[in-house]
């Protein structure tokens, strides 16, 4: 029996007060995230949310949209991360589709939306800035390998957005893959520049838990705002795709040596062999890996960057 929240729950009790994610002023260590997410754990519970019921995330990319995601892996549902930038009628296209009548939000985050959120069923709306410590933390409800834990919502070619099912053992497997061969450890600081609705974003949040390492997410959609983050937060594996590789190389800062990046990786389409040749002549130290893998997969293919 697995479930892949036990990553959290298993950090967090060997490394309570190491910091597991970096956010614009606020640092939040595993032992506060693992609280923050047996809160939603409890609060879904509470609820009668049941086991394999799917539960939509809408929040901001950080320590609250992690603590949601692990939270409802932990009460045995099925997490839907909603992508922040998406429009109402987005929103309520993939809630529907999804058949998700629980969504965790923020007043906040709603209350900037273009209008209010309209469904054809009633939807129960949580409120993560509203939850509470519970008066005892849960171990998350035993999984199978098979059993669903996402519902990953891809742009699709053509048409409306399709709905692609990961299960525990679709995110444990790729997590110990890509772990395992970028050799990632607990001293590393992981950018998160990808929002968490997309397996490679997704990707950084899991396998940083996984090993006990830091994410330090970014923001900022302007690529001089990303290299000085890199460069300031001391970044040691760097993740992106096409279109942001090629706007950091286009900065200074970006093309003068980065002590602490070890590690650089690419997903999400075809990395031109001219800005492959580039990357390596800007951060020579450090390993390009160009991953490739299917939604279900999570980049659990890669070529060797010697190759």
């Amino acid at each position: 029996m697995t479930n892949v929240a036990r990553e959290l729950w298993k950090t967090a009790r060997v490394a309570q007060r190491q910091t597991a994610i970096v956010e614009r002023e606020r640092s939040v260590s595993y032992g506060e995230l693992h609280t923050a997410a047996a809160a939603v754990a409890a609060a879904l519970t509470a609820a009668g949310v049941m086991p394999d019921e799917p539960v939509a995330i809408l929040l901001e990319r950080g320590a609250d949209a992690a603590a949601a995601f692990f939270g409802v892996l932990a009460s045995g549902a099925i997490a839907v991360v909603v992508h922040e930038a998406l429009r109402p009628r987005q929103i309520e296209y993939v809630l529907e589709h999804a058949g998700a009548g629980t969504l965790i939000s923020s007043a906040d985050l709603l209350g900037r939306l273009a209008r209010p959120l309209v469904f054809r069923d009633a939807v129960r709306i949580i409120d993560m800035h509203s939850l509470e410590a519970p008066a005892q933390v849960l171990e998350p409800v035993p999984r199978r390998r098979d059993d669903p834990a996402q519902i990953v919502y891809t742009s699709g070619s053509t048409g409306q957005p399709k709905g692609v099912a990961l299960s525990h053992g679709n995110l444990r497997a790729a997590l110990e893959t890509v772990t395992a061969y970028l050799g990632l450890e607990p001293s590393d600081r992981i950018a998160s520049l990808l929002p968490f609705g997309f397996v490679y974003g997704m990707s950084q949040l899991l396998c940083t838990v996984h090993v006990g390492a830091t994410l330090v997410v970014e923001r900022a959609p302007l690529p001089q705002d990303v290299a000085r983050t890199v460069r300031a937060q001391r970044i040691s594996v760097l993740a992106a795709v096409p279109p942001q590789w090629i706007g950091l190389l286009s900065t200074a800062t970006f093309q003068e040596p980065l002590p602490a990046l070890r590690v650089m990786t690419n997903a999400g389409g075809h990395l031109p062999v001219a800005v492959v040749r580039r990357l390596r002549r800007a951060q020579p130290e450090a390993r390009l890996y160009l991953m490739y893998g299917l939604t279900e997969a999570l980049r659990t293919t890669y070529l060797d960057p010697d190759e």
